[in-house]
């Protein structure tokens, strides 16, 4: 999980155009000043965890919902939603948020990808 969320972290930064100076500068903006360094030690496999403060402070410094840092922009790619356990990352961020409306008693096999594609769907209308 660590490694998803530091790689998640350096795939944001690089997809923004941004070094990792921009973020430290852009965290100290925020008001929680996170130093060049330890930003390119989370995404070296250096640093060996992030707290939630920081975890909150670089997704906004990145522009990103903190929880894409931890499961991922891919509604129906897998990952590890807990140690051990593997989920679609769309199921993990319905757990994290506790967003009960993406269960649907309508479709006959809730756990396909089709009713992935059904919710995202619908959630996506709203925005």
């Amino acid at each position: 999980m660590y490694a998803r969320v530091a790689g998640a972290v350096r795939s944001a930064r690089k997809e923004n155009g941004l070094s990792a100076q921009d973020v430290a500068d852009a965290t100290a903006e925020l008001g929680y000043p996170i130093s060049r360094s330890r930003i390119a030690n989370l995404e070296n496999g250096r640093k060996q965890g992030v707290d939630v403060a920081e975890l909150a402070v670089l997704a906004a410094a990145l522009g990103v919902p903190p929880v894409t840092l931890l499961y991922g922009g891919q509604p129906d790619r897998d990952v590890e939603m807990l140690p051990g356990r593997t989920e679609a990352s769309v199921f993990a961020l319905a757990w994290f948020t506790g967003d009960t409306a993406l269960a649907d008693d309508a479709v006959a096999q809730p756990d396909s990808r089709e009713a992935t594609i059904l919710r995202l769907t619908r959630e996506r209308a709203l925005f």
